[in-house]
């Protein structure tokens, strides 16, 4: 004697993990959407990556409250061919998913950004102005500070080599002009 199903049902994991989920490439430094599907879990999830193909993982997130199976992650600026990530519920850690397969993490693009002067900004021959930037994922500590009087025609140095610590004070020339600029190079 025996009885079969009257019609097919389903059966799938509490949770599904979508993207990455292997041959994307994502710069590092950049903000990125960790996407899911999920049904009976608690809404607390734990977000991890691993850059070794799985052999160790590291924490982006841990009990994060979320009811929308996404997450903006700020990639790690750890370059690696071999990346996935991991969720999975906080409270039921059996109930997880990861990366089908593995995805790239290349490196983070260099950025320096002069933060003053600024467009507009008026400056006075002879007086000490403190040249201002900030700058993320640069390799050297030392930058090269330029100015031009003619909008990017020649440049003159302004310092060979400086901190790049954000600031240096410099004492306005005497060239009069609508056309200054400021250029900070990385030195790598």
């Amino acid at each position: 004697i025996e009885d079969v199903s009257a019609s097919n049902f389903s059966i799938t994991a509490p949770l599904l993990l979508l993207s990455p989920n292997g041959g994307e490439v994502w710069e590092g430094g950049t903000t990125q959407q960790i996407t899911w599907v999920y049904s009976g879990t608690s809404n607390y999830f734990n977000l991890d990556y691993s850059l070794d193909a799985g052999n160790t993982w590291l924490s982006i997130e841990q009990s994060a409250y979320n009811t929308t199976g996404i997450y903006n992650w700020t990639v790690t600026n750890t370059p690696s061919a071999s990346a996935l990530v991991r969720g999975s519920d906080y409270y039921e850690s059996c109930q997880s998913d990861k990366s089908d397969f593995t995805f790239e993490i290349s490196p983070a693009t260099p950025v320096i950004n002069v933060t003053y002067p600024y467009s507009g900004l008026t400056m006075y021959v002879g007086r000490t102005v403190n040249l201002q930037w900030n700058s993320q994922f640069v390799v050297s500590n030392q930058v090269q500070i330029e100015y031009t009087t003619d909008a990017g025609g020649t440049w003159n140095l302004i310092s060979t080599i400086t901190e790049n610590d954000g600031s240096y004070t410099w004492l306005v020339p005497n060239e009069v002009s609508n056309n200054v600029q400021i250029r900070i190079t990385d030195l790598t």
